[in-house]
């Protein structure tokens, strides 16, 4: 009997402890799971990770275009993005500058067969009805010859810049171009920054499009 006994002494010993080391465990160890799983948590998802992606747009989205837009608006115009535009329209304008000096654009648009351009002047606010857009007389080769050009050059494909280009910096006063394609059913915008200034491929192009649109048309876009 007193053997049982002891050995029902060491059972209820034995259980104690094993309550107490299991106590001790989940006290300890809950705190650092919960950190680990708010670690986890805390990791941006893949969504976020492409929301910061998309962020590249944002330069374009922020600044450029509303800027664009105000200027019109002193025209007592809207942005391309707002218009309505028939089956027939097709329309492309192509912003210059955004530096000290201001921004000049000029629009081309196809309508049907029929094709036009138009000059937007940096805006002066001293003096708003010599920054009205005015119309321009055909290119000097002719507008089949520089639509091939321009789609040949890759207006019409390409891709733009993102904010920041690893190892890019550039100066304030760096000029950049915005490109706006319009349709019926499409509207599309991308800018390229440091223009004179950077050596990459599409932003040398897009200096070739600038020139050959300003000796074209006889106008300075820069």
């Amino acid at each position: 009997m007193k053997n049982i006994f002891i050995k029902r002494q060491n059972a209820v010993v034995y259980l104690l402890i094993l309550v107490v080391v299991a106590v001790t465990a989940i006290v300890v160890f809950t705190p650092l799971k919960a950190y680990r799983l708010n670690t986890v948590m805390q990791k941006p998802t893949p969504m976020e990770e492409g929301a910061k992606q998309s962020h590249s747009q944002s330069l374009l989205e922020k600044l450029f275009l509303p800027t664009i837009k105000e200027r019109l608006k002193k025209n007592g115009m809207t942005g391309l993005s707002e218009e309505i535009v028939s089956e027939r329209v097709k329309e492309v304008r192509i912003w210059v500058g955004f530096s000290l000096n201001g921004f000049r654009g000029i629009a081309i648009r196809q309508d049907g067969t029929s094709w036009s351009a138009t000059y937007y002047p940096t805006f002066n606010e001293n003096s708003p009805l010599s920054s009205l857009p005015r119309s321009l007389s055909p290119p000097k080769n002719g507008w089949q010859k520089l639509s091939q050009e321009l789609r040949e050059i890759g207006l019409y494909d390409f891709t733009g810049e993102p904010d920041k280009v690893p190892g890019k910096s550039l100066p304030r006063d760096s000029i950049s171009a915005v490109v706006e394609i319009k349709s019926a059913s499409f509207y599309r915008a991308y800018g390229y920054y440091g223009l004179l200034y950077d050596e990459a491929n599409e932003i040398k192009k897009m200096e070739i499009i600038v020139e050959l649109l300003s000796s074209e048309f006889g106008i300075q876009l820069w």
